[in-house]
């Protein structure tokens, strides 16, 4: 993950927009946020992890009292990369109307950007949890490993076991094999369970399907298939014999169907005769065709004509009235020639003149409606410029009345400017209170904290001194430490005393057992193994039993592993009892001592403000009451917005006041000049009235001479007689011409059209004549009396062709009739046909049939039967094998279960990375202390201290001082950030220090910016944020952090390159 851009605003002291390019800032690996204290140089970490989590660390609630006094909105947007993908996260938040320190979300946004924006969330929630999932970290892991912010820089080294195992669980993508590898196995092994019981189930739906079973089977299979071998040779047998007979049958059959044909044809013999004649006319008749045609034609053509030539007669007697009515309609139209001669002559010049009278009156018209709208304009104007005058007085009187607001309204800001030293004097302290009130608050906050550290190390104390409660008579929980650790030494004495007592004590009874073995194996004459006498007078009596002995032993060896298990639980009390007292030291005579300082420091400044503030009441009692009624803060705040108000409306009323002034002295120029324009516009009104009245009278004139002329009718009207009378006589007149014209020509066309239809209707009946002779003769010649015969007898050619194929048909039809039943009756010659003897067959053959179909669905069904039994028994073996791996494999997952209980397997891993960490961070601290400290683990796998100039003596990280604290701090924060994946895939590509290095010495502080400047190899931004001016010079670009001013402008930041 790498920042590329930070936009804010309105965020603590910057209250106008900030933008810091991070790719710029950060091309060479380091760079660095300078400023004086307050300046707001944290305020940039802030504005990252609000637009990221929507909180920022120092604040209460992660969002109170972030807004800029002087602002109403705050805006932070922030772009990264991650990976390839690049993303962009803004917020945007408003003042609470009722919590002037607490402030209202109004929007949130995530979006993945490049080629296409894809919005991945919108709701700061959402925001927040998507952001959580793609880095990988909460809020608190990234300030700890990410931004280690001012008074947080050595968190992560002093978090519990607890705490910090859970943050690398995040950092380092441990989760899939924690709880989600747990969840996973009891899964698996619920449903290799389920995979069980279910084949167990199904194993025993079925059956029993063992190899008995199924040879059983096998053999009724096999004799079914043997019957059915012999029912089938029969059915061949019986059907052999039933297809003779059925044959045999069908012959007979046949015979009886050819004689009933044979006597079907000999009753068409009739009907085929006289087809046979009907022929041989038609064939005689077919050479008179031709005439018989021609003869038919030409009666058609005759009958054709004969109507055409009455057509023409009928419309020859309506052409020739048609052409009479025409000549009496031509000589009506032209008596009017006399009407339309007058219309010329008088009444159409009357058109022109009264033209030219209307041209004139219209010109009079125009002219005069041209005066008449000048003298209206005049007289609007006149209006107007009365109104105007109006206007402009009373303007002239509101500027008077206003430069009088003005002059009190001067009066006023300059009493509320004489308070201007007043009030920045107790804004000062309002913000010197504030602060003190903050560091009072933090002092608590970190004392609250030691104090529940502590609690929390004694209590841990307790129990491990409780683990050896039965060594003392008191509750361990139930009094109090320092009680306990004066016992202490007393207890290692005890138990030391009873174990020399009992080592005395059995090393006796070892003695007295052996004097007794050496006497039980004494033999006379034999020499003593102890004096070497061969006589033993008074051999050793009986000694001490094995159980006795062994008893005595059992307590040595329990005394002994109870001062072997006491001597590390007692260093181990004596570790936590020695971090309990140094944090109890810290805790009396460091922060609670810094705790009281910053109350007193905070109450005192309180006092003071109360009593500034109650002068300052006095002061403003008659300027701003409204002030006085909200709270001291409050009404201190609102007073110099005031004041800051009073400045800005001081400078716009002196130019507005200006303004009005010189608006005064155009407003009475522009009144001048009014009085003088009116005078005119008058004068012009009276001139414009009589030239109205001259112009009418001349009107009148021409129009009483153009009604004499039209006789009371308009121009238009009488034109329009006239031409509309002259029109329709010549209109008459020429269509009368033109139907006379037409009619004469249809008269002589039909009289024409009717001497050509009598002409051919002559030629036709002489041709038709001459036809009729012709074919009377040649028919009497073929035997036909009459044209009706002829007409009867000819055929078309293919009724002729069908007759003759009719004939040939039943000809060839009775010949292969009479020809198949010889053959027939031939072959049935002594093969005489029984119809009982076929139906018997046929019965027996459909008995076979049935025993034969019976026998197969039986013998289908065994086989199906054996099939299904053989593959049972092979899912059976399925079943059995598969149960047989989900049992090993429910085993597997069973000791899996039992090795990820308790978060072992995370907390090895957690470790792994830890000691690999720790390893990194060794390293870099040794080059920052000259080879002194090292980082190791204890095996709480908590952090330990070897100062290798003290012969490699082990301390805890609490007892380190500042500076060294700073620098183990520093060696662990960047180990981290090296190790960390973001979400396992993506490296961490930046890394925040916030202040720390006024603790260090010139030669330490030289070191660490060594160390700093190797980091851009590895591909990391790193920025530093501190107030020491030294580190100025090393870094190649920095952020100038500018403090706010009490005018209210914001802080700013310039970047700046060496």
């Amino acid at each position: 993950m790498k920042p590329i851009r930070l936009k804010f605003s309105g965020l603590q002291s910057y209250r106008e927009e900030q933008e810091i390019n991070f790719v710029e800032l950060g091309s060479l690996g380091l760079f660095g946020i300078f400023g004086p204290t307050g300046s707001g140089k944290s305020t940039i970490l802030d504005a990252v992890t609000l637009a990221l989590f929507g909180n920022v660390e120092r604040a209460v609630g992660g969002t109170k009292g972030i807004m800029n006094h002087f602002a109403e909105r705050l805006f932070v947007s922030f772009e990264f990369l991650l990976g390839q993908e690049t993303y962009l996260v803004e917020r945007s938040y408003v003042r609470n109307k009722h919590d002037d320190e607490s402030v209202l979300n109004k929007g949130a946004r995530l979006v993945k950007t490049g080629s296409t924006v894809e919005v991945l969330a919108d709701k700061a929630t959402d925001v927040t949890e998507t952001i959580e999932r793609l880095l990988g970290m909460t809020f608190k892991d990234f300030t700890r490993a990410v931004i280690l912010p001012q008074n947080k820089f050595d968190q992560f080294l002093k978090l519990t076991e607890g705490e910090r195992a859970k943050m690398l669980e995040k950092i380092f993508c441990l989760e899939e094999f924690g709880e989600e590898l747990l969840l996973r196995a009891k899964n698996l092994e619920a449903q290799l369970q389920q995979e069980i019981h279910t084949n167990v189930k199904l194993m025993t739906q079925l059956g029993d399907v063992s190899d008995e079973v199924i040879q059983k089977i096998r053999e009724e299979l096999q004799a079914k298939k043997e019957e059915i071998k012999k029912k089938e040779a029969l059915k061949k047998e019986l059907e052999n014999k039933l297809k003779e007979l059925e044959q045999l049958a069908r012959i007979y059959e046949e015979i009886a169907v050819l004689a009933k044909e044979r006597e079907r044809l000999e009753g068409m013999k009739p009907q085929i005769a006289g087809d046979k004649v009907t022929l041989e006319r038609a064939q005689k008749a077919e050479p008179l065709r031709s005439l018989f045609n021609q003869l038919e034609d030409l009666f058609m053509r005759e009958q054709a004509e004969a109507k055409i030539l009455a057509e023409r007669t009928g419309k020859d007697r309506a052409a020739e009235e048609i052409f009479i009515e025409a000549q009496e309609r031509l000589n009506k139209a032209r008596e009017g020639q006399a009407e339309l001669n007058h219309l010329k002559e008088e009444d159409l010049p009357k058109i022109n003149v009264a033209g030219e009278y209307e041209k004139q009156v219209l010109t009079l018209q125009a002219e005069l409606n041209n005066i008449r709208n000048a003298l209206k304009a005049t007289q609007i104007e006149i209006e107007k410029t009365t109104a105007l005058g109006l206007q402009k007085k009373a303007m002239l009187e509101q500027l008077e009345t206003k430069l009088k607001g003005y002059e009190q309204g001067l009066k006023d800001l300059f009493q509320v400017l004489a308070c201007r030293e007043e009030i920045d004097r107790v804004l000062s302290l309002l913000s010197e209170l504030e602060n003190a009130e903050k560091l009072e608050r933090e002092a608590s906050s970190f004392l609250e904290e030691r104090e529940k550290v502590l609690k929390r190390e004694e209590e841990e104390l307790k129990l491990i001194l409780a683990e050896k409660r039965e060594y003392f008579n008191v509750d361990p929980l139930k009094v109090s430490i320092s009680q306990f650790m004066e016992m202490l030494p007393a207890l290692l004495g005890k138990v030391s005393t009873e174990q020399l007592k009992a080592e005395e004590l059995y090393d006796h009874l070892v003695y007295e057992n052996m004097a007794q073995v050496l006497a039980e194996k004494l033999t006379e004459n034999e020499p003593c193994p102890v004096c070497g006498s061969a006589h033993h007078p008074k051999p050793a009596g009986k000694g001490v039993s094995s159980e006795e002995l062994g008893r005595a032993k059992q307590v040595v060896l329990k005394l002994k592993e109870e001062l072997e298990k006491l001597r590390p639980w007692t260093e181990k009390v004596n570790i936590k009892f020695n971090k309990f007292q140094h944090l109890q030291d810290d805790v009396q005579s460091l922060h609670l001592p810094n705790y009281e300082a910053r109350v007193k420091a905070a109450n005192l400044l309180r006092h003071r403000f109360i009593e500034e503030t109650v002068n300052l009441k006095n002061t403003v009692r008659d300027i701003l009451p409204a002030a006085l009624h909200k709270p001291e803060r409050d009404m201190v705040r609102m007073l110099k917005e005031h004041l800051v108000k009073a400045d800005g409306q001081l400078k716009v009323l002196t130019e507005q006041k200006g303004n009005l002034e010189q608006q005064k002295i155009t407003v009475e120029k522009d009144m001048d000049e009014l009085r003088a324009k009116l005078i005119t516009l008058k004068a012009d009104k009276v001139n414009l009235e009589k030239n109205v009245q001259a112009l009418e009278n001349s009107l009148t004139e021409l129009e009483h001479r153009l009604r004499e002329l039209l006789g009371g009718l308009d121009l238009a009207e009488f034109a329009g007689k006239v031409r509309k009378r002259m029109g329709q006589l010549e209109q008459e007149l020429s269509e009368a011409e033109k139907e006379w014209q037409e009619a004469a020509k249809r008269k002589q066309e039909t009289a024409e059209a009717l001497a050509e239809s009598k002409v051919s209707l002559l030629k036709t009946r002489e041709h038709l004549a001459k036809i009729r002779a012709d074919l009377s003769d040649t028919a009497a010649r073929e035997g036909f009396k009459t044209l009706e015969e002829i007409k009867e007898a000819l055929l078309d050619s293919s009724a002729r062709a069908q007759i003759s194929q009719r004939i040939q048909e039943y000809e060839k039809n009775l010949n292969h009739v009479e020809q198949t039943l010889l053959g027939l009756e031939a072959k049935i010659i002594h093969q005489p046909f029984n119809l009982q003897e076929m139906a018997e067959q046929k019965e027996l053959l459909h008995k076979v049939n049935r025993e034969y179909n019976e026998d197969m669905r039986q013998e289908g069904a065994l086989q199906k039967e054996l099939e299904d039994l053989q593959a049972k028994q092979i899912t059976l073996q399925e079943l059995e094998t598969l149960n047989q791996k989900f049992t090993g494999r429910k085993e597997l997952v069973g000791r899996l279960l039992n090795l990820l209980k308790g978060r072992r397997f995370v907390q090895f891993l957690a470790a792994e990375h830890l000691r690999d960490m720790a390893g990194e961070a060794s390293i870099r601290l040794g080059t920052l202390t000259g080879q002194r400290f090292a980082l190791e683990l204890d095996e709480g796998c908590g952090f330990v201290m070897r100062d290798d100039y003290s012969g490699g003596q082990r301390r805890p990280v609490n007892t380190l001082s500042g500076g060294e604290t700073f620098l183990t701090s520093l060696s662990l924060a960047l180990a981290l950030s090296s190790k960390i994946q973001l979400k396992g895939k993506y490296p961490l590509g930046f890394f925040f220090l916030d202040e720390g290095f006024g603790t260090l010495d010139p030669e330490k502080l030289e070191l660490v910016m060594g160390a700093l400047e190797k980091l851009h190899d590895a591909q990391r931004m790193v920025g530093v944020i501190t107030h020491v001016p030294e580190l100025k010079s090393r870094m190649p670009r920095y952020l100038e952090v500018i403090p706010a001013k009490q005018d209210g402008t914001g802080s700013r930041v310039v970047v700046k390159i060496n």
